[in-house]
């Protein structure tokens, strides 16, 4: 049995075939949806940046790139989606099946309309950025990404993370601990002055040591740890005399030190 020939892709009726393919199995969406949901999008993000900017004066159009997080991204899509009105989709669907759709009486933002909202926003933040410029970066999002495309987004991406510093890791400190509690037992404490209901008082100051109760034993281990280490300052290897036989060292307590031994575990413990 002959094998199925491969179409060949670089063949001008072939190029003509798979546009009317495309054009037979095109979605609602493809007809003004998609890019009228990408505008908004975009007009969303330049909306933020100039937020950011104007919040922080220090902060450039680069720094505020950096930040955007994947978070951020989803939130303004879904921010985006929310703007595309009944309107919009009630539009597509004329365009496809006019019989099945009543007059569109609501007025209809265009994407023009959007993409000149986003440059004169853009103008605010000192951007020399022309509606064609939005435009063709609009229909840049429509184009795939080429295999040198990839690898110089790739090699964009490991720069910046080897810019971004490495934050020490997060740890508790028994000052930072005892710190924070002493705020906690003073915050309480003002409460217990001023509240005429004990009872509640009570209830509320026990419901908030429970919660910390974590805390509380990370504190407590912390003193212990503390304690062992210290508390060897008090002793010293000494050797066994002479006449003994040799042996390995051992503990002893440090006499002129082991005066203040009491005052010491004070104020460890």
């Amino acid at each position: 049995m002959a094998s199925k020939r491969k179409p060949d892709s670089s063949d001008p009726k072939e190029k003509e075939a798979a546009k009317k393919r495309k054009a037979i199995t095109m979605e609602p969406t493809d007809q003004g949806v998609i890019s009228t949901f990408k505008a908004y999008y975009l007009r969303r993000v330049i909306n933020n940046a100039l937020a950011a900017t104007e919040k922080n004066k220090d902060l450039t159009l680069k720094d505020f790139w950096k930040s955007y997080k994947i978070l951020d991204a989803v939130n303004n899509i879904a921010y985006s989606w929310d703007e595309i009105k009944q309107s919009t989709i009630n539009g597509v669907w004329k365009k496809l099946c006019p019989q099945f759709v009543n007059d569109v009486t609501e007025a209809l933002e265009s994407v023009t309309s959007v993409i000149k909202s986003i440059v004169d926003v853009s103008k605010t933040m000192n951007l020399e950025l022309e509606e064609d410029d939005v435009t063709e970066l609009l229909a840049s999002y429509e184009e795939e990404l080429s295999a040198e495309d990839l690898i110089q987004l790739e090699k964009q991406m490991i720069e910046e993370e080897e810019d971004i510093p490495t934050p020490e890791p997060k740890r508790f400190t028994r000052q930072g601990l005892a710190g924070g509690f002493a705020l906690i037992e003073e915050g309480l404490s003002r409460f217990e002055a001023e509240d005429p209901n004990m009872e509640r008082y009570t209830r509320v100051a026990r419901g908030v040591m429970d919660s910390l109760r974590c805390y509380k034993e990370i504190l407590e281990e912390k003193k212990m740890v503390s304690f062992q280490s210290n508390l060897q300052q008090y002793f010293k290897k000494v050797d066994r005399p002479a006449t003994e036989p040799p042996t390995d060292p051992v503990l002893v307590p440090h006499l002129p030190l082991l005066t203040h031994l009491p005052q010491y575990l004070q104020q460890v413990l």
